[in-house]
């Protein structure tokens, strides 16, 4: 290789290692500003990021995000591993940010961390408000569907998330045994799941309907 040749080759490598570190520390400034934890003994060409989950004022479990330092001056940075759920799209938030716009890939993780466990946290607090509730969810709690009886009748509430980044369903559906009267006395109240948590809303529809009721 000419000395000329050589030089050049360094003068990239360095442009290279520059645009990578730069990234990375804007990674890190960024989520300490924002109170985030930067987890410390990684290795040197790795940071790890702490993601914490609330709801309403309740600390709950942690996740964790690893990036990698790459060779590539295209993408500095490579999600490592980490301990998202499966049903988050990692990968996809990771091509559409991580590489411009690093605050904006850990803030999108965020709402969909913070999103699931208010979905999960409005179940958990449905089963322990209304007594005789049976409800079925799957792994994301984007499909949500309840299960109770009154005196009259039988009332099934399905509820869909179509964005997981949703804390409020965007359909929701009613479903009554027995006569129209039945239906229409319950399923008005549709609309309350759409502006309350579960638990609230449940509790409003039942109130309500069987003021009406009686």
């Amino acid at each position: 290789m000419t000395s000329g040749a050589h030089q050049r080759q360094q003068v990239v490598k360095g442009m290279i290692t520059e645009a990578r570190e730069r990234h990375v520390e804007n990674l890190v400034v960024a989520h300490r500003l924002t109170g985030r934890s930067v987890l410390d003994n990684m290795k040197p060409d790795e940071v790890g990021l702490r993601l914490d989950t609330f709801y309403r004022g309740t600390y709950y479990e942690p996740y964790y995000v690893i990036m990698r330092q790459t060779q590539s001056r295209r993408v500095p940075l490579k999600v490592a591993k980490h301990t998202i759920p499966i049903f988050i799209p990692v990968v996809a938030l990771e091509e559409k940010y991580l590489k411009d716009d690093p605050e904006a890939f850990i803030r999108e993780l965020e709402i969909y961390l913070l999103a699931y466990v208010s979905r999960r946290q409005q179940v958990e607090e449905t089963r322990a408000a209304i007594q005789g509730c049976t409800i079925w969810v799957e792994d994301s709690f984007c499909y949500i569907t309840l299960d109770f009886a009154t005196d009259t009748t039988t009332i099934t509430i399905r509820m869909v998330y179509k964005d997981l980044r949703q804390v409020r369903p965007s359909m929701v559906n009613i479903a009554v045994g027995g006569d129209d009267e039945e239906y229409y006395r319950w399923a008005q109240y549709e609309e309350l799941f759409l502006r309350h948590t579960i638990p609230v809303a449940l509790t409003k529809m039942i109130s309500a309907a069987y003021d009406v009721g009686m």
